[in-house]
């Protein structure tokens, strides 16, 4: 099971201002504050949380929602060229999973670019496939570098 992790980013002064994993999050009409690895910090309307995907990129850095991500080309035979760039898009959070969104275009499963390989045989059944927390993705930065993606 993935660690439940959030990077905060203030909206209003343009910067991060915590990450880690979530020890206590507490809202009410008095109190508004939340608190990462045992920081307080005073919550506002202008603090976005942008959630831990689970998954890496090629490059085993961790894939938060709002990463911008390079999504490598692979040709019509299906081989994958790493160093050349299909397209670009925001990671997202919607409809109950994360995915690659950007302009126009039908938003894409993160987890459809998981890596695999060909595991063990079972009787009955063929060679399991072994999932990886990694992708193929490159992380090329943060939505707000890259506001043309944007819907």
């Amino acid at each position: 099971m993935r660690p439940l992790q959030f990077k905060v980013f203030d909206r209003k002064h343009n910067e991060f201002v915590a990450d880690g994993e979530v020890m206590d999050l507490i809202y009410s009409a008095s109190c508004n504050s939340f608190m990462f690895d045992n920081d307080n910090y005073d919550l506002d309307r202008n603090m976005r949380f942008l959630e831990f995907s689970g998954l890496q990129s090629f490059e085993n850095e961790d894939i938060y929602e709002g990463m911008v991500v390079s999504v490598p080309y692979i040709d019509p035979s299906g081989k994958l060229h790493q160093s050349k760039e299909d397209f670009k898009a925001v990671v997202v959070f919607k409809n109950g999973r994360f995915e690659l969104e950007r302009k126009d275009v039908d938003n894409h499963s993160l987890s459809d670019f998981i890596r695999t390989e060909t595991g063990n045989y079972v009787s009955n059944y063929g060679n399991i496939t072994i999932y990886s927390k990694e992708t193929n993705l490159k992380i090329v930065g943060w939505w707000f570098n890259f506001p043309e993606l944007l819907n």
